[in-house]
């Protein structure tokens, strides 16, 4: 589905600017594009933005890339997109201590945004034949609905 409307969005923008150079990405899509949503696009997704020329094409593309994520498109609010920012925020806060990158670029950052929360955590500190450990046991919470 995602794909699909990638590639609808990209034969109704892209052939208007064949042959036009793209702009560079302004700082918003820059930072939308290599930070907010880098692990959820698609390769094809990325492409077609990248080969946008103008602010408003790359501004409709986001609005309908979070859009199409929507669990529930008849209301008001955007649970996937509220979802997904506040586990970005989670992860910049919980993971990024401690180390000169954000949260979001850890790899427990990138599980985190990616499959949400732990269904169970093990803490393993304090004794003095085990390196302290931490086991998170996660489950892709798309595998449950089956």
């Amino acid at each position: 589905m995602a794909t699909a409307s990638a590639v609808l969005l990209a034969t109704i923008l892209i052939p208007a600017h064949a042959g036009s150079s793209s702009l560079e990405l302004s700082e918003r899509h820059k930072k939308w594009l290599e930070e907010e949503v880098i692990y959820i696009i698609t390769p094809k997704e990325r492409e077609v933005f990248l080969q946008l020329a103008t602010e408003k094409e790359r501004e409709l593309f986001s609005e309908a890339f979070w859009r199409q994520r929507d669990p529930t498109p008849g209301t008001p609010a955007n649970e996937r997109k509220d979802e997904h920012y506040r586990r970005l925020n989670h992860a910049n806060q919980v993971f990024g201590r401690n180390t000169p990158r954000p949260g979001w670029r850890t790899d427990q950052g990138k599980i985190y945004i990616l499959l949400g929360e732990p269904l169970s955590t093990e803490r393993y500190e304090g004794f003095s034949t085990v390196y302290p450990t931490h086991i998170r046991q996660l489950m892709n919470r798309y595998f449950l609905k089956m």
